[in-house]
């Protein structure tokens, strides 16, 4: 090492020293960034492509049942509140939300569209139709309900709109969007059955209350109340959209268009990661050299 590198070295090296070092390296960084590049590329391309399908639901509200019940409401809330009816209505979409994101409701629809195979198909041996003979822990219906709400589906609400998009990212496009586009008017057929149900047994209970009661005031009331019921259940056997209306199915991608691996983010970072760990190499070369 001569006095001048001493010199520099004792001192410290400001920017353009730097770029000095850079530039004379700058065949040494540019070969590392290429090969990390070209390492990010061809990872992008190896792994397993993921493609979605998307569905976008607008919910469906109903007006309460306790609206032009006017003097008697508050007597009747303690009735309605009995029978478990919401006399207020209103917006349901996070109970309904609820019901989608539930075990109850996705073990169901596991089971009904045979997804075990699908989701645990390294497992599962197509020529048998059964479970491969070296595995040991066969997996479960809670353990498939768990890898599916984990990876597979993911259901987002708008704070701004109030729309859900119901997402189901899997590794064939056609499969994505059918399953989007089954659990949604799954979703549906549920709610609706649910509803029916419920309008069904109000109803019985407020004609048994109706019989009760000789008050007129309250039996005006219970009428009206089982007029809003009736309504409700005639709405609810009509309507196929019952929860969330439909507002975009979704429709498969492209075999060429998956959602991710994006090889262009992958290019990206390798070169930026790449540039990085050239630079350092770089200077650590020159300051191996400078010590001698």
């Amino acid at each position: 090492m001569n006095e001048t590198d001493r010199h520099q070295q004792k001192q410290g090296y400001d920017v353009g020293d730097f770029i000095r070092i850079l530039w004379s390296r700058k065949w040494l960084i540019a070969s590392i960034a290429f090969v990390v590049t070209s390492v990010a590329i061809a990872a992008a391309f190896l792994v397993q492509p993921t493609y979605r399908g998307e569905v976008l639901m607008a919910p469906v509200t109903t007006d309460g049942s306790a609206a032009g019940l006017g003097q008697i409401a508050g007597q009747l809330g303690g009735l309605a509140s009995l029978a478990g009816i919401d006399i207020q209505g209103g917006d349901r979409s996070e109970e309904y939300l609820a019901i989608l994101r539930s075990r109850f409701f996705t073990e169901a629809f596991i089971h009904d569209e045979v997804l075990m195979d699908d989701l645990f198909a390294d497992e599962w041996c197509a020529e048998r139709s059964d479970w491969c003979p070296d595995v040991v822990d066969v997996p479960t219906i809670r353990d498939a309900f768990e890898r599916f709400d984990k990876d597979v589906r993911t259901v987002v609400k708008s704070t701004k709109t109030g729309f859900v998009r119901v997402v189901i990212d899997w590794h064939d496009p056609e499969t994505a969007s059918r399953w989007a586009n089954t659990m949604s008017a799954r979703l549906n057929q549920v709610l609706q059955a649910r509803a029916i149900e419920e309008s069904a047994h109000n109803i019985e209970f407020l004609n048994q209350r109706l019989l009760d009661t000789s008050e007129v005031e309250l039996r005006d009331g219970i009428y009206q109340l089982i007029e809003t019921e009736m309504r409700q259940l005639m709405l609810a056997s009509s309507r196929s959209e019952f929860g969330f209306r439909i507002i975009d199915p979704a429709v498969a991608s492209d075999l060429d268009d998956p959602y991710a691996p994006k090889k262009p983010i992958y290019a990206f970072f390798g070169l930026c990661i790449g540039g990085l760990l050239g630079i350092l190499f770089a200077l650590f070369v020159s300051r191996r050299e400078w010590l001698g």
